[in-house]
């Protein structure tokens, strides 16, 4: 990249950007989780139809991650974030109205389609801007906003239920957050695209799905996403309905998960200069296992809060590190290789949080969160035998920034 910022303007204002697109994306994300229960009542909806909901926000965000990494060749990083900024603002305070569900869900599909184009416009900025040697911690770095901005979504449900408002108001503040960064980038992001050396989608798929490691990395993706959205999106419902939790109370299990993660992504930030990314995946998962099996096994709230907390531990260098992994494994084609990933993540996000749902209805809570901790479970296997070869196979970290 020949430029990481705007002339005129100072080295990180760009970066800061991105980083600042992926705060509004954790908390824009991250709202739904601790309100279902106040949905449920609002709109007369039981948790299989509000599983929908993950639904929606996740076919928006798979449709963005097939086109928008072709997009973002196209139009550059500027007019992607600021368009997707535009776009998630607006239905974010659309959101805050308390539509039908049937209106909800629209908005939601239109969001997810929103907020995957500022994920892509950020990620593959940073990617771009970042050599080699330092990638892993900057995009690990890249993740602890996400989780920050993760950590005030259940902070402002829990905020506005204490003082008996409308928790509705939470998607007001985040969608007026979403167009603040959009002016922003407005200013600080380049308008330069990205080189690409396959202009082709179809041909790019090809390219992307002919190299086993991708495809595998892809596979570890899915199951991540699957585990991350499926675990939060349903763990305030879960101790709302076990534990017979106020809808303010319910919302700190939330809270503790991505505390939880800020903790795990800013240690990983540090280990990535001395460990594999083979061995920062292989301790997360495990961690989160154990962390999901305590939550699971219940026994009042702060055994709860213990495992969420691990989890969240577990699950900060997962996400990044896998990345990293894909950015190692296609140098000059991480177009083509995050065209394949992000697609994975969104049919994790999808299947594995609705699964989760359907079961909540029909067996109760427990069900519901065995469901992201089976698939963390499979990931575990997953890695240990088959991806943990080819982050062998990659060169030895490079330590320093």
């Amino acid at each position: 990249m020949r430029d990481a910022t705007r002339p005129g303007l100072p080295a990180w204002a760009a970066p800061a950007t991105c980083w600042l697109g992926y705060a509004v994306i954790g908390l824009s994300g991250n709202i739904l989780g601790p309100i279902l229960p106040a949905l449920r009542h609002d709109l007369h909806a039981g948790y299989g139809a509000l599983a929908l909901l993950f639904v929606a926000g996740n076919v928006g965000g798979s449709v963005a991650t097939v086109f928008g990494n072709r997009l973002l060749d196209r139009v550059g990083y500027r007019r992607l974030l600021v368009a997707g900024a535009l776009a998630g603002g607006l239905a974010a305070l659309a959101r805050a109205d308390l539509p039908s569900l049937a209106v909800w869900a629209v908005l939601s599909l239109f969001g997810g389609f929103s907020l995957s184009s500022i994920d892509i416009g950020g990620i593959r900025f940073i990617t771009a801007a970042v050599p080699p040697k330092g990638r892993n911690a900057a995009l690990n770095l890249l993740n602890v906003f996400y989780s920050a901005g993760s950590l005030v979504a259940p902070v402002l449900v829990g905020i506005l239920a204490a003082a008996g408002a409308s928790v509705m108001w939470a998607y007001a503040l985040s969608g007026l957050a979403t167009l603040a960064m959009g002016a922003l980038a407005f200013v600080a992001v380049p308008s330069e695209r990205p080189h690409s050396e396959d202009a082709d989608l179809l041909a790019a798929w090809r390219w992307a799905l002919g190299r086993p490691v991708l495809v595998r990395i892809g596979v570890a993706i899915a199951l991540y996403a699957g585990l991350e959205v499926g675990f939060v999106g349903w763990i305030a419902s879960y101790a709302h309905s076990r534990d017979h939790l106020s809808l303010a109370a319910s919302a700190l299990f939330p809270l503790v998960f991505w505390a939880g993660m800020t903790v795990g992504r800013t240690l990983a930030t540090e280990r990535a200069r001395h460990w594999t990314e083979g061995t920062l995946v292989s301790l997360g998962t495990a961690t989160s296992i154990v962390g999901g099996l305590i939550a699971l096994g219940g026994g009042g709230p702060i055994p709860i809060a213990l495992g969420v907390a691990l989890t969240g531990i577990g699950c900060g260098p997962i996400w990044p590190s896998l990345f990293a992994v894909a950015a190692h494994s296609a140098p000059g084609r991480t177009s083509e290789a995050y065209g394949l990933l992000f697609p994975a993540s969104s049919a994790g996000g999808l299947v594995i949080p609705w699964l989760a749902g359907q079961l909540f209805a029909l067996d109760g809570p427990r069900a519901a969160l065995a469901v992201p901790i089976g698939g963390a479970i499979v990931m575990a296997g997953f890695v240990a035998y088959v991806l943990a070869r080819d982050v062998r196979a990659l060169p030895a970290p490079t330590t320093g920034a």
